[in-house]
C-alpha cells in the first residue's frame, strides 16, 4: 500500500494483513485496510470491518466505528455512518452525515454527492 506513504510512515499489505511501518520499522498491530496519511497526522484504518484513525505511532486516536472513512485533510475527515459527514481530529461530528458520498477538503472546498448530484461545499472559516 505504498500509496499510503507520508510522515515517514507507510502501510504495507501481505497476505491480507496491513502493517504500519515507521522509519522502516514495523509497528505492532495490524489492519484490514488503510488510507494515506495526510498533513494532519492521522490515517484511516479498518479493523473488524469498521474504520477509525491512527497516528504515525500506530496509536488508535479515533475508535473504529465508521462504515467507511477518508483520512484527515484541512482538519476534517469524511466518514460514513449510514451516510457521509465530517469529523474533527477529536472524533466529534462537525458536519452531519447527510451526503451520499464525500471527498476530502482542499483549499476550503470539498465535493459531496446529494440527491441532486455532485456539488461543492465550502468551509466558512477556512484560511489559506
Amino acid at each position: 500500500l505504498g500509496r499510503c506513504y507520508g510522515q515517514s510512515a507507510v502501510f504495507a499489505e501481505k497476505d491480507g494483513t496491513v502493517t504500519l511501518f515507521v522509519d522502516g520499522q514495523a509497528l505492532p498491530g495490524s489492519y484490514e485496510d488503510a488510507r494515506p496519511f495526510q498533513e494532519d497526522g492521522f490515517a484511516a484504518v479498518r479493523q473488524n470491518g469498521k474504520w477509525g484513525f491512527v497516528d504515525t505511532t500506530g496509536t488508535l486516536q479515533i475508535e473504529c466505528r465508521f462504515d467507511d472513512a477518508v483520512s484527515f485533510h484541512q482538519g476534517l475527515a469524511a466518514v460514513k455512518s449510514g451516510e457521509w459527514g465530517y469529523i474533527s481530529p477529536a472524533g466529534a461530528l462537525v458536519i452531519e452525515p447527510v451526503f451520499y458520498s464525500a471527498k476530502s477538503f482542499y483549499d476550503g472546498y470539498a465535493p459531496v454527492e446529494t440527491e441532486s448530484g455532485w456539488t461543492i461545499i465550502q468551509l466558512y472559516e477556512y484560511e489559506s
